[in-house]
């Protein structure tokens, strides 16, 4: 069985340390996993992600008086991207390029220049997107809700190469400001990134008490971080084995995406798991196959494979096991995340474990077990070192994925009605 080259992220002192954007993009194409030489229209949509970065990193560091007639120059790069990524929301980036008067736009144009950054990180190249983001921010004061505003995406970019505490400080830093200028959405925000962040560290409990802060707030406009903070409860509540609440948060989370045309696979991927967790392996199985029908977008598929492999390890099938273990193996570091990459290679060992393949199982679960360590990723941590601990004390068994509970509060006893959420899945 092939199984892939193994690149294990080390965390350096700063996650971009590079103002120009060119060697940003280098590093992230390198992190990317992807091979070399890379397909036409890889190629297309990378070269886009640098134009992107080039065109507004330059014009957020020239003097005032220049920035007006740069900007303008720049519709040729939003008409490209709107015809390789397929949004017309691009065209309101050229506008607002267009129109561009002063040191800065105003917030609501400045929100989509930090639209079109975030789809150049929704490409991979989170790096890119953190040094164009660090220019913007200097394009306002730093009391301005603006710079709050790209304080936040910096916030997730330094969450997702795996910066909790850097992280944990800029998400800080743009909900004190929201608070200051009274932006309830933006503080929300904020409060779903701190538990984002939270959660990827471990503590379970806090991450909680910022989801059910955002879902409290009810801010106007907010359905989509309402949907993530029933998410980010459902993923909380099914370590905890609390599965009746994991299960209505999931139907919340599901109800709101189906009727705002939300991203339903996401939910759908962390319902699969809460199945697999009650042992509910019919209902699982429902969620993979309505995940086939949908189509998981590209960054999706990883989480999927993931998710597949513990439904064939669980069923005991061998067959299923060895495909899915390729289909992972092929995809194991394709992700800027650093947490994307432990969780996939502990997934791996228990699957290798399955099948009594020792020493490719003990490589994927120490490799796990180092990357969460220098990251601090304290879940991912404790359920590496169980199941290396589970090979030292057993030869016969295997570990399954499933069998580590990752919350200090004592489980809720008790079952799950699934049958509303059933209801929710058939509609989707």
């Amino acid at each position: 069985m092939k199984d892939a080259a193994h690149r294990i992220p080390a965390p350096p002192d700063d996650p971009v340390p590079t103002h120009d954007v060119a060697d940003a993009w280098r590093s992230d194409l390198e992190a990317s996993g992807i091979p070399i030489p890379l397909p036409p229209s890889t190629v297309d949509r990378w070269a886009l992600c640098l134009r992107i970065g080039t065109v507004l990193t330059r014009v957020a560091t020239l003097p005032t008086r220049e920035r007006r007639a740069y900007a303008r120059s720049t519709g040729p790069v939003w008409e490209a991207a709107r015809e390789l990524i397929g949004d017309d929301r691009f065209l309101t980036v050229a506008r607002v390029m267009d129109n561009w008067t002063g040191a800065a736009p105003p917030l609501p144009q400045f929100r989509e220049i930090l639209w079109a950054v975030e789809q150049v990180e929704a490409e991979g190249a989170i790096r890119v997107s953190l040094v164009t983001l660090r220019q913007l921010a200097t394009l306002a004061p730093s009391d301005d809700l603006r710079c709050a505003y790209a304080c936040a995406q910096v916030g997730r970019a330094t969450r997702t190469l795996g910066y909790l505490r850097d992280s944990a400080l800029a998400f800080e830093a743009s909900h004190a400001l929201s608070e200051r200028h009274g932006d309830s959405w933006l503080a929300s925000r904020t409060k779903l990134g701190l538990g984002v962040v939270h959660q990827a560290a471990g503590n379970f409990p806090a991450a909680r008490t910022h989801y059910a802060a955002v879902l409290a707030s009810n801010a106007e406009g907010a359905e989509e971080l309402l949907a993530a903070a029933h998410l980010g409860l459902l993923s909380t509540y099914s370590d905890k084995r609390d599965l009746p609440r994991a299960i209505e948060h999931g139907t919340a989370a599901l109800r709101i995406a189906r009727l705002t045309r939300g991203n339903a696979v996401e939910v759908l991927l962390q319902i699969g798991e809460v199945f697999l967790l009650a042992g509910d392996l019919a209902a699982g199985a429902i969620v993979c196959r309505k995940m086939r029908h949908i189509g998981p977008k590209p960054y999706q598929m990883m989480h999927f494979h993931r998710l597949a492999l513990k439904l064939a390890i669980l069923s005991e099938s061998e067959a299923c096991v060895r495909q899915e273990i390729e289909s992972l193996a092929a995809v194991l570091c394709r992700t800027p995340s650093p947490w994307e990459i432990a969780a996939n290679h502990l997934v791996l060992g228990e699957a290798y474990e399955y099948l009594r393949f020792k020493e490719q199982s003990s490589h994927h679960l120490e490799n796990a077990l180092r990357i969460a360590k220098s990251y601090s990723f304290a879940e991912l941590e404790y359920r590496a070192s169980v199941a290396l601990d589970a090979k030292v004390s057993s030869h016969s068994g295997h570990c399954t994925p499933l069998d580590h509970p990752r919350d200090h509060e004592s489980p809720t006893p008790g079952g799950y009605t699934r049958a509303e959420l059933m209801k929710e899945i058939a509609l989707v």
